[in-house]
This record gives structure tokens, C-alpha cells and sequence, in this order.
């Protein structure tokens, strides 16, 4: 019996054999094209995503007839997006889209975007395209530029000659080849790897092959194996009952393949082959979520498994040796172990392999972008910032700049993940961010979401102050997480501002009336204090108007050029503040060196020269960092813009401490020498001290928290902190009302004031005199 079935079994190996060879002959007109959920099939085509973000394209049907076929439900979702029927005589494609014909009258819908001409000298300008040549005007070729397919199909898809010769060159790529995948029936070969559809020039090395083996990660390494007998799963429905320590024939169809290979894997199948509910070969993309081992083959070759070889040893075998397909976009699969070209770098999209893609061209910002914030994987973006030689991603120096973007901040310390947009709660994705270089919203969401950043790093607390302006509830604007606060925010320093204006207003008019007010040097010291402050209070008052309008800030309606310019009138205004030490140096030297009109002469036009020329310079050197300092703009650049104000308040004091001291010498000299005249000399130091503490106060009262807000910011501190801003806006504008406060003290006292002031001196005067006796 056993002699009698050898030549049974010979005969069918014979048969299978030369089946083989027919697929072999057909295979050119069926051969899958790969796809996945983000490249796309070529005209008349839609990816099946037979493994949820993956699968290969089939042939359009009408958009109706995709629910019948046997596609999962991403698939069908995709068959019918992709698939809307069109003809010269009905069914108009929608707005935006145009009416491709693939048969002559009727076709299918696409973007309008992808209409567009090319011809022999104006070739298809995006990568990734190629020129049909389907039209002549005259003796010139011209055509649509069309998408590349994903595979090696140009000839395949009707084009005429040039039509093919533009796909062959514009959509194929020389990768390496290598997936070596074997599959033995019964010791009878069966499968190899090919190179078809993967690269455009295919080597004729393939002996009898249907189909290309996919289910392995480019690891380099022997990735999987298995053997053991056939048996019938059929769809895959349920688990295998029969699977236990054999290789699971299951058929195309119904659920994913995930799916199917699981039903196998549960009752402890060690392999599948999934053949495909149609004629055309069917081939497998890998499964990340089982470790069966897989491959797919056609309808005809499983109907060959299915009736004749139940029961039969077959073995698997997968090797990932330097698998790299073409995709549509002239892209190589890649790994660690599987390199790209020099100029790519591997995107690393499904973790352990990826696709291989070109360095962006142009400047180290362009490249940095490119690797940063163009949706790659971690791993991607820093396997692009190595091959491409990028460093990182650098921002002007500001208080509100986002810091130096690189690889090297891809790290959380312990600490969570910095959540863009904490509460998901995004209103507008679509918005730019003007200091992230107008990245849009959803691309830094993006980039947060995907990357780990720190969430103590400085950059992630700049994301959040700058988050308001895509609608993110939260901390964002300064802590001002409402539109009250956004509001009194930018009018309180309005009414501030009002108050300096007036002040300072009257201050001048009332010097410039009299004569014998304009010839004093403190009162010209005066009168140019206020017109600065008046400058700088009107500036002041126009708060968030100027800021850019694209920056979302509450009432903002300027551009570059009104916040630069609101900026630098600020920054004259704090001219006033320096002419605040010249009207201390005056009160020095009247108190303690007893000058007169001619020594005050002598020191006059350093008095103005000096604040003036130090107020301009660095109002001018602030011009290229005027910026949005959410209360109205102003010099944005840490640190050295507060040097003028911080010396002035330096000096000022100094001089009022020295004042003081002499002062206080002269006193006690007067009370051991001269008893007698201490009540006059007393009213005279007290009043000429007093009246320059008093100037000293109001700078201290303006400047003061503002200074600190401002040290915090450039500090990387304190990005949230509405109260202290709140205060820093209100107070900063009001030195020209102090200003005034202070003159209209003085006035008060030599227009009658000075009554009471002498009653108060002969009643202490009194009591001294009945205290000695």
C-alpha cells in the first residue's frame, strides 16, 4: 500500500507544481500593492486596511457596493471615502474635488489640490508624483500629476509610454532587499521572497513564488519559525479547536487578521497561513499584538492547501534580514539594523521600523523643524536630528520665549509629561503661536503630547502661559484664566496712566505760567521729569492695544510696527525716573555743599544731558526686542533693559542716605554750639530732606514691584502671577501722580500751608521752653 501511494502523492505534488507555475505567469496582473492608513493608493484604488492601519489596494467599486464586500470596518470606511463614482453625465463630484475618469465616461472623486498639469517641461514639482502623459495638445505631452502607488504598478495601470516612463522614474527607489521568507509543504518548496511589488526594478532572481512573506519586524535577527501539520480554521471566527501544536490554515475575511491569527494562538497553534478570499494573492503586514508567526498566500494556493494537504507536515520560516519595501513616496522600510541612504534617516513609525525619509533641504532651523515638528515618533525625531545634523531648534532670547528646542529635552526627570493643553479642551487647533515661529496649535499639541518634556521644564511653562491662545482653559495669559481678569488686567493701568497724564499735565502748565517758577533749576528739573512722564503715561495708557493682534491678547489690534513703537516710547518715559537722581544731586548740593545759582550753573546740562542720552540709548537698543509683555509692549529681553531703573533707584537712594547723614551731623553739631537756632535749622534741613525723600518714595512706590515681576520673569519664575502683575500694571504708570502729589504739597505750604506750619513750630517751641524750666 505504501508502494501504491507514492505516485498519488507525486502526482498532486506534480499538479501543485505546476499550479505554482500558472500564479507565477499571472502573477504580474495580480500582485498586492501595500498600503497603510497615511500613503495612498494610486487612481481607481482604496487601501482595505485589512490590519487596521495597514492592508493593500484593491480595485474602486461603486461607493454603494463597498458594504459588500468583505473588508473590516476600517476598510469599508475607506472603501467608500475613497471610492465616490462619477460620470460625464451624473453624480458630480462634490466642491473641492473633480471628476477623475478611469473608464472612459465615469471614474471616481479626488481632491481638487491633486489636479495639477504637467507636461515634458513643466514637470510635477511634489514628491512623490509622477506625470501620466494622457493628453497631446499639438506635438507637446502634457497630463495630471498623479500620486505614486504604493509598490512597482506603473505598469499596471493603463498609462501610455511616457506616461509609464515618468511613474518608473519618479516613483521607484533602489532599497534593500532581503525579507527572506520560505515556506515548505511536506518538504516540497513552496514560497521566497521577491522582490515585486517593493522595488520598481525588480531582480528576475525568483524560481516559483506567488507571494511575499510580511509578518516580521526589521530586527535583523531570525525573527520567526515554525512547523508542525496543516490544519482547517476556517475564517477564524472562534478559536481552532484543532490548533494545538500545528499551523493554522485560516481564510480571508469577516474579522481582522489580528483576530484570526489570536483564534489560532489561543488554542496553542505555533503558525498561521491566511490565504485570501479572492483569486490575487494576499499578503500580510505585521501583527504586533501575537507571536505567531504568518504568512499570506492566494485564494487559488489556499484552495491548493485546503484539498490536498490537511494534515501535512509545513514549516514557516522568517527571516527580517534587510527588509525595506517602497512605499509611495519613494520611502525604504528601515530599522536599527536595516540603514537608509545617506540623506534619510528612518522614521521609526511603528516603533521598532519605520520608513526611511529625505533630510529636509535648506537652513538648520528648516531641518530641525522638519525633525521636530512634523508628527514623528520620539525615536523618529531623534534619529533624524542624528542623520540630518541637527543641533536644535533655537528661539530669540525673551522672557517669553520659548528656550532651546532639542532631542536632549526628550527626558521627564521623574516628573510627568508636560500636557499642553492640561483639560483637552482646545477651541481653536487651527491658530498660529507667533513665539513658537507660528507652529500651529495642533502641531505643539502634538509635540507635547508626543515627546517627553519635562512638566517643571521651562518650555512647558511657557507652553502654558502661551496656551490661552488655542482656547486651552487653565493658567495661561498670566494666571488671568477669565475675561475679567483679562479686562482689568488692561484697564486698570488705563485709569493709572489717566492719573500721570493729568499730573504730570498740570506740573508743566503751571511752571511754564510763572516767570519766576521757570528760572529755578529744580523746576525745570521738574517740568522735564513730567514730559517724560507724560510721554511714557500715554504709552502707558494704551496697554494691550498695540500688542500684535495675532497674539489673542485682550483688545490687541497692532502689528510689529505699533509694538515697537509703543515699546519705545515706554522706554523714553523712564527717562523721568533718571532726571529722579538729578533732582536728588540738586537737593544735595543746596543742603550739604550750600551751592548757588552759579555752582548749580556750572552742573546744569549734566543734570539733563545725562538721563537723556542714557534714557535714548537704551530706548534705541531696545528696537529689535519690543515685544508683548501682555500688560502692552515693551522690551522683552532679560535683564538689561531694568539697568537704567535699578541705578537710578541705586543713586537716588545713595544720595538721600548721604543727605541724611549730613543732616543728622549738622544737628547735633547745632544742638552742642549754637542751642539757640536749632528750631530754624531744624525747619530748614527737615524741609529741604523731606521734600527729596518724598520724590525717592514715589520712585521706590512705582518702580518697585514692577522691577520684581520683571526679575521673576527673567528668572523663569512666577509666568502665572496675575496678582503681582495686576499690581506692577497699576502702579508702574503713576509716578507723574505721585510727582504731582509731591508739588502740590510744596504749593499747599508756600501759599498758606506755612501758617500752620509756623503755629506747629511756636507751640513745640512753647513746650520745650516750660519742659527746661
Amino acid at each position: 500500500s505504501q508502494v501504491d501511494a507514492m505516485p498519488s502523492f507525486n502526482f498532486l505534488s506534480l499538479q501543485f507544481l505546476l499550479l505554482l507555475l500558472k500564479f507565477r505567469l499571472i502573477r504580474s496582473e495580480y500582485s498586492p500593492i501595500p498600503c497603510t492608513d497615511f500613503s495612498t493608493c494610486t487612481s481607481g484604488f482604496f487601501c482595505n486596511l485589512d490590519n487596521s492601519h495597514s492592508g493593500f489596494c484593491q480595485s474602486c467599486v461603486d461607493s454603494d457596493a463597498c458594504k459588500g464586500l468583505t473588508l473590516s470596518e476600517a476598510g469599508a470606511k475607506n472603501c467608500v471615502s475613497s471610492c465616490k463614482t462619477c460620470s460625464d453625465v451624473g453624480t458630480d463630484c462634490s466642491q473641492g474635488s473633480f471628476c477623475k475618469f478611469v473608464n472612459g465616461s465615469s471614474g471616481f472623486c479626488f481632491a481638487e489640490e491633486l489636479r495639477e498639469t504637467c507636461s515634458e517641461l513643466a514637470p510635477c514639482a511634489r514628491n512623490g508624483y509622477f506625470c501620466d502623459f494622457e493628453s497631446q495638445v499639438g506635438d507637446r505631452l502634457e497630463g495630471l500629476c498623479r500620486i505614486c502607488s504604493i509598490g512597482n504598478d506603473c505598469f499596471r495601470q493603463g498609462l501610455p509610454e511616457h506616461g509609464v516612463a515618468s511613474c518608473t522614474e519618479s516613483c521607484s527607489d533602489q532599497c534593500f532587499s532581503g525579507l527572506y521568507s520560505k515556506m515548505f509543504v511536506n518538504g516540497t518548496f513552496y514560497s521566497n521572497n521577491v522582490d515585486i511589488p517593493y522595488c520598481a526594478n525588480p531582480k528576475n532572481n525568483d524560481v516559483i513564488s506567488t507571494e511575499k512573506c510580511t509578518n516580521a519586524m526589521p530586527t535583523g535577527r531570525y525573527y520567526l519559525n515554525a512547523s508542525g501539520q496543516l490544519v482547517d480554521c476556517g475564517l477564524g471566527l472562534q478559536n481552532c479547536a484543532d490548533a494545538d501544536g500545528a499551523i493554522c490554515l485560516i481564510q480571508r475575511g469577516k474579522n481582522s487578521i489580528l483576530e484570526k491569527l489570536q483564534a489560532c494562538e489561543n488554542e496553542n497553534g505555533i503558525g498561521a497561513i491566511i490565504y485570501n478570499n479572492e483569486t490575487s494573492n494576499f499578503m500580510q503586514w505585521p501583527e504586533e499584538n501575537t507571536t505567531v508567526p504568518s504568512v499570506g498566500i492566494s485564494g487559488e494556493g489556499g484552495d491548493i492547501l485546503l484539498n490536498h494537504f490537511l494534515g501535512v507536515p509545513v514549516e514557516i520560516m522568517i527571516w527580517d534580514y534587510a527588509y525595506a519595501g517602497v512605499t509611495g513616496f519613494n520611502e525604504c522600510r528601515c530599522s536599527e539594523n536595516v540603514s537608509c541612504a545617506n540623506g534619510q534617516f528612518c522614521n521609526y513609525n511603528y516603533d521598532v521600523y519605520g520608513y526611511c525619509e529625505n533630510c529636509a533641504n535648506g537652513s538648520q532651523k528648516v531641518k530641525a523643524m522638519h525633525c521636530l515638528f512634523s508628527g514623528l515618533s520620539q525615536k523618529g525625531a531623534k534619529t533624524c536630528a542624528d542623520k540630518c545634523d541637527v543641533e536644535s531648534i533655537s528661539f530669540p532670547t525673551c522672557k517669553f520665549c520659548p528656550k532651546e528646542i532639542s532631542v536632549d529635552n526628550f527626558h521627564l526627570g521623574g516628573r510627568p509629561n508636560c500636557d499642553f493643553c492640561p483639560n483637552d479642551d482646545m477651541k481653536y487647533p487651527d491658530r498660529n503661536i507667533r513665539m513658537y515661529d507660528n507652529i500651529p496649535c495642533w502641531n505643539i499639541d502634538r509635540f507635547y503630547n508626543d515627546y517627553q518634556i519635562d512638566s517643571d521644564s521651562t518650555n512647558c511653562k511657557i507652553a502654558h502661559l502661551m496656551n490661552y491662545i488655542c482656547g486651552c482653559s487653565g493658567t495661561g495669559y498670566v494666571g488671568a484664566n477669565s475675561e475679567r481678569k483679562k479686562a482689568l488686567l488692561a484697564w486698570l493701568p488705563r485709569i493709572s496712566a489717566s492719573l500721570s497724564i493729568m499730573g504730570s499735565s498740570y506740573i508743566i502748565i503751571d511752571i511754564s505760567r510763572s516767570k519766576e517758577l521757570r528760572i529755578k533749576l529744580i523746576n525745570q528739573i521738574l517740568v522735564g521729569l513730567s514730559v517724560f512722564d507724560f510721554i511714557g503715561s500715554m504709552a502707558y495708557a494704551l496697554t494691550t492695544l498695540p500688542i500684535y493682534k495675532e497674539d489673542f491678547v485682550y483688545g490687541a489690534l497692532g502689528n510689529k510696527q505699533t509694538c515697537i513703537a509703543q515699546g519705545f516710547f515706554i522706554q523714553i518715559g523712564t527717562i523721568s525716573a533718571l532726571l529722579n537722581v538729578s533732582l536728588s544731586m540738586y537737593y544735595l548740593g543746596r543742603l550739604k555743599y550750600s551751592w548757588g545759582r552759579h555752582e548749580m550753573k556750572k552742573i546744569k546740562i549734566f543734570l539733563f544731558a545725562a538721563p537723556i542720552l542714557v534714557g535714548l540709548v537704551f530706548a534705541g537698543a531696545g528696537i529689535p526686542f519690543y515685544d508683548n509683555m501682555f500688560l502692552w509692549c515693551n522690551n522683552s529681553a532679560k535683564w538689561w533693559p531694568e539697568i537704567p531703573i535699578i541705578l537710578a533707584l541705586i543713586a537716588a537712594s545713595t544720595i538721600m542716605f548721604t543727605l541724611y547723614r549730613h543732616v543728622s551731623k549738622e544737628e547735633k553739631v547745632m544742638i552742642m554750639y549754637r542751642r539757640g537756632s536749632i528750631n530754624s535749622l531744624d525747619s530748614m534741613s527737615n524741609s529741604v530732606m523731606w521734600e527729596s525723600a518724598w520724590y525717592l518714595l514715589s520712585l521706590y512706590c512705582t518702580w518697585t514691584p514692577y522691577l520684581v515681576l520683571q526679575y521673576l520673569w527673567a528668572s523663569e519664575k512666577a509666568y502665572f502671577a496675575y496678582n503681582l502683575a495686576t499690581v506692577a500694571g497699576i502702579l508702574v504708570p503713576l509716578q507723574g501722580f505721585w510727582n504731582f502729589c509731591n508739588y502740590m504739597r510744596k504749593k499747599m505750604k508756600l501759599i498758606g500751608y506755612d501758617v500752620i506750619y509756623e503755629m506747629n513750630l511756636s507751640i513745640k517751641s512753647f513746650s520745650e521752653m516750660n519742659w527746661s524750666r
